[in-house]
């Protein structure tokens, strides 16, 4: 506590005692601003310093979430993707908003279509329809792939990614005997490929 010489403190009544003091200042401190969420008081000799806490603790949806949404009255429910990206490409229709039934099952899906070396754009889709398996071709990469992201079973949701955004890479899976046999100098096999599905966590 600072040196006060309470002698020269006078208030109605008389003096005011170093005891008197203490409640009174802890009066007044209990009625000022507390640390709280979102941010922090620093007291000192110099004053009072209020510093607001980082939004990078915030919670950021990952990419690809699904939110769904029953329609009132009605037996549908309306879903929503939060953006997410294949191949850093970001779906033509990354905002649509699809519309199910309360009943059934649905395929959350990112369709990629490459030129059989990159991916050139992606779309989404939200049907009935199974997600078609890629089928592995010769000396090239398949030039559509159907990433399923999501199950949509009765209303409720299965997630089939993980957190993050997808990236394809080109496999190769297996070789094959070229018929008639190859000619010299050439490659003495057929090899195929498919694009393999990376999604990392955020």
């Amino acid at each position: 506590m600072a040196n006060i010489d309470f002698s020269q403190i006078k208030v109605w009544g008389g003096e005011v005692t170093p005891s008197n003091f203490n409640k009174l200042c802890d009066i007044v401190q209990s009625q000022g601003i507390s640390t709280g969420p979102g941010y922090n008081i620093k007291r000192s000799a110099g004053g009072t310093t209020l510093s607001i806490n980082s939004r990078s603790n915030a919670v950021v949806p990952p990419p690809f979430l699904v939110t769904i949404t029953p329609m009132g009255t009605t037996d549908e429910s309306t879903v929503v993707l939060y953006p997410g990206t294949v191949n850093q490409l970001l779906p033509s229709d990354t905002y649509t908003t699809f519309t199910v039934d309360n009943s059934g099952t649905y395929y959350v899906k990112a369709i990629a279509s490459t030129d059989g070396k990159n991916v050139t754009s992606v779309s989404l889709e939200c049907d009935t329809d199974v997600p078609e398996a890629q089928t592995a071709t010769p000396f090239g990469l398949p030039t559509t792939v159907e990433i399923p992201l999501y199950v949509i079973s009765d209303g409720s949701l299965f997630r089939l990614i993980g957190t993050g955004s997808v990236s394809l890479a080109g496999n190769q899976v297996f070789v094959t005997d070229k018929d008639p046999p190859a000619d010299p100098g050439t490659l003495p096999y057929t090899p195929w490929f498919i694009w393999s599905v990376v999604n990392s966590p955020v």
